[in-house]
């Protein structure tokens, strides 16, 4: 590098990421503009403060609770447990744990960012949004049995069972893979 001459920084993928929503965005916003005219546009802004409004308060909340199981709980605990070395064992724990949390990404992600910043490994994180999207208890007892039956619930969820765990199996295997020869 010649003197005077400013280092070239890559841009994160984080940035990358919020490059393209914004240019999605942009245009979604023109082809509204284009369809549906000013009004259109403003009726879109007046949706998006009010799922702001909703939204708001609960994304503090599952921050905060992100926050609280990133300082509460012990990094040396969460890698026994969910790290490198825990094997079969972090893929049977995050499964029982996405199968627990309640709620929906509003909680499950920030705490998938607590766990990562704790020490869990990549395969266990998505064993664990795996079985949250797939085996969530809340959701089979609150839409799934009133809404198709208890045989449909029971089937769908004994089909999906061993899917987490196959998901972590797989991760592992990528990454395995990825990694440069030695």
């Amino acid at each position: 590098m010649a003197d005077g001459e400013k280092p070239v920084r890559k841009r994160s993928s984080e940035s990358r990421s919020l490059v393209i929503l914004a240019l999605l965005v942009g245009a979604a916003g023109l082809l509204c503009y284009a369809i549906k005219g000013t009004d259109g546009v403003v009726a879109s802004l007046q949706g998006d403060l009010a799922l702001l409004a909703v939204m708001v308060p609960r994304m503090i909340v599952a921050l905060a609770i992100a926050g609280l199981v990133q300082v509460l709980v012990p990094k040396d605990l969460v890698g026994r447990w969910l790290g490198d070395a825990s094997g079969y064992r972090g893929y049977i724990l995050a499964t029982a744990a996405g199968m627990l949390t309640p709620g929906g990404p509003m909680l499950s992600f920030p705490l998938v960012l607590a766990l990562k910043a704790a020490g869990a490994n990549t395969p266990a994180l998505i064993t664990y949004l795996t079985s949250w999207a797939l085996l969530g208890v809340h959701r089979i007892v609150m839409w799934e049995i009133p809404l198709f039956g208890t045989e449909f619930a029971v089937v769908r969820y004994l089909v999906s069972l061993p899917m987490p765990i196959l998901a972590g199996l797989i991760t592992t295997a990528l990454i395995a893979r990825m990694k440069p020869l030695s």
